[in-house]
């Protein structure tokens, strides 16, 4: 489940989208070598991967620290539009292909994981991305894994390589303070963005009638988790259910709602409050926070200590995979980049002409 969801998480950020053109988005912002990255590509990957954070799908682009981490998220996105077009362009050269077959037989298995077919169509649609676009995607991640084996072979990581990253970084990244193992079923609510939403709806509301619809809409969202908890007092073994109905948190919802371990720092206050509130087993009443109404589930808490070299050996073998991995690929995009010609024939997508703006104007 966890790989599927990852696969159809990334493919928000790196589907280019086949949605109708119009004049202005058909626009060239940049080209790399002989392809052209559009106004309305770079669009799209913006919007829905802001959307698809319940933390970055509000900012309020009037603040200036949000503007700073807008534009971080812009340069993020542009440089992942331009990595596609360069994986596509090594993996062409390096003449790596993947057949049709091969794509349905990883569809299907993305299919099965998700719980048949018909979950797999939900789950696109819900994402609004069309089985081209998740065809892309796939294919996407096969150049990137094949181009990746062919720089680091078959890596094997020893034993004595785990133990080592272990001992160096005992105290450091294996200590941790009082856990608990929880879920959550979100139904946001931003009260900001409500008011944003209504203000420009009907830009000259008086401040009465505008804190009337505030209202109305945090009386619709607390109506909606009201109903979510009633099926799940009637279901107590259901939570998963009820999470992929309700949870406007999608990414937690595929895997049941599940947030892993949390200590009292890692979220907001009145959640974590609440979690180390409940005993093992337990469902919460509703929990308000600024994101919204949470229902929360513990299933399991951990006094604070060092996790032992065991329980971490799988993780750290993986840690130490996925880093040879990601170091590889970072050298093929800079060795593609070399002598690839990346034009930005709008100076407003070049990441590091915003950033100059931004400290000038600092």
């Amino acid at each position: 489940m966890k790989k599927i969801a990852i696969l159809l998480s990334s493919l928000i950020i790196f589907s280019s989208g086949c949605s109708m053109f119009n004049k202005q988005s058909d626009v060239p912002v940049i080209k790399v070598n002989n392809t052209v990255i559009t106004k309305g590509m770079f669009e799209r990957e913006l919007k829905t991967s802001l959307s698809n954070s319940i933390f970055a799908k509000d900012l309020d682009l009037n603040n200036p620290q949000t503007k700073f981490l807008y534009l971080i998220m812009k340069g993020q996105v542009v440089s992942k539009l331009i990595n596609r077009e360069l994986v596509a362009e090594e993996a062409a050269k390096k003449k790596i292909v993947i057949s049709d077959k091969e794509i349905k037989k990883i569809e299907a298995q993305a299919a099965s994981e998700l719980g048949g077919k018909n979950k797999l169509e939900e789950e696109l649609k819900t994402r609004n991305i069309s089985r081209a676009e998740f065809a892309k995607r796939i294919k996407n991640e096969f150049y990137i894994t094949k181009l990746v084996e062919l720089k680091t072979g078959k890596n094997n990581i020893s034993e004595s390589e785990i133990r080592s990253f272990y001992n160096k970084n005992r105290t450091e990244k294996f200590y941790h303070p009082d856990t608990v193992k929880v879920s959550h079923i979100l139904i946001s609510f931003n009260n900001e963005a409500a008011m944003q939403d209504i203000k420009s709806k009907n830009p000259k509301i008086s401040d009465t009638e505008l804190n009337k619809k505030i209202q109305e809409e945090l009386d619709k969202s607390k109506s909606r988790a009201e109903e979510a908890l009633k099926e799940l007092k009637a279901n107590p073994d259901k939570f998963g259910e009820v999470a992929k109905k309700y949870s406007d948190d999608k990414l937690s919802a595929q895997s049941d709602g599940n947030l892993g371990n949390i200590s009292k720092t890692d979220i907001d206050p009145a959640f974590a409050k609440a979690a180390f509130a409940l005993k093992v087993g337990s469902v919460s009443e509703l929990v308000k926070t600024k994101y919204g109404f949470h229902i929360i589930k513990v299933s399991g808490k951990e006094k604070a200590g060092y996790v032992t070299y065991n329980n971490a050996r799988e993780e750290i073998k993986l840690y130490l995979f996925d880093k040879i991995k990601s170091d590889a690929f970072a050298e093929i995009m800079k060795e593609a980049k070399k002598s690839a010609k990346i034009v930005y024939l709008d100076p407003e997508y070049d990441p590091n002409t915003q950033f100059k703006k931004k400290e000038a104007k600092n």
